[in-house]
């Protein structure tokens, strides 16, 4: 019924040019009888431009949706100082959203400061779940943040928007290096 396009240079749509290709994108996709369910980028919250392209690439797509990706963790400015930073970022995006139609998702992934239901919960508590969900992926929690999937929708209840599913699997390279 849909179609999730990956908005990166590597992938399906550039992120730089998302917003004036909408209009093609749209045309394709109504072609063949699909909706666009989402964007999935790999913009940050504080990437002010390419938020913009992105909120108005969903409205020319009649697009729900967009991923967002969280800062990374750096032990040289820490855990608080990070979080503190992006949930303000988030502030300021959720007020951008209001009365667009359109809501960021915000996913729970390995490596970044919300690796786990339990941290994207800390972050997104104070903030409405209509503006700013959540992706749970629970391939990502294989590898870091791993938590009963039972409990992980019991804490984040409505924030979650999006569910990925995928096969993942450890294995271990012949440096005997586990991915």
């Amino acid at each position: 019924d849909g179609v999730e396009w990956r908005v990166d240079g590597e992938y399906h749509l550039r992120q730089a040019t998302i917003d004036r290709d909408a209009p093609g994108i749209k045309a394709l996709c109504a072609a063949h009888g699909l909706a666009v369910a989402g964007l999935t980028s790999y913009v940050r919250p504080d990437e002010e431009d390419a938020v913009r392209r992105l909120i108005d690439a969903c409205r020319m797509l009649g697009c729900p949706r967009f991923r967002i990706f969280s800062a990374g963790y750096d032990p040289a400015l820490g855990y608080f100082a990070l979080r503190d930073r992006t949930r303000a970022q988030l502030e300021r995006l959720a007020r951008q959203l209001e009365g667009t139609g359109v809501k960021a998702l915000l996913e729970i992934h390995f490596g970044t400061i919300v690796a786990s239901p339990a941290l994207a919960f800390e972050l997104l508590r104070a903030l409405d779940p209509a503006t700013i969900g959540v992706i749970l992926d629970p391939a990502n929690l294989v590898i870091e943040g791993g938590m009963d999937l039972r409990m992980a929708l019991d804490m984040l209840g409505d924030r979650v928007d999006l569910v990925h599913v995928k096969n993942i699997r450890w294995e271990q390279t012949p440096a005997g290096r586990w991915r």
